[in-house]
């Protein structure tokens, strides 16, 4: 879990979740369990707005072959 200082404030990262902290003033004071838990919602948060993928079928020009 890594704290960092982007573009647009402050936030915490775990793998490939990154969550805003909602305070910018309280950098220093964020705790584990605080930042753990704007992990996890946001993790939650996430994974359901995120549609399932479907197979889709291959473009036109891929299933052409070429005849040399």
């Amino acid at each position: 879990m890594e704290l960092h200082a982007g573009r647009y404030g402050p936030y915490v990262k775990h793998g490939g979740v990154n969550a805003t902290l909602p305070d910018k003033d309280r950098v220093d004071a964020v705790t584990l369990g605080e930042a753990v838990a704007l992990l996890a919602a946001k993790a939650a948060k996430t994974k359901s707005a995120r549609p399932s993928k479907i197979a889709k079928p291959a473009a036109k020009s891929a299933q052409r072959k070429r005849v040399a």
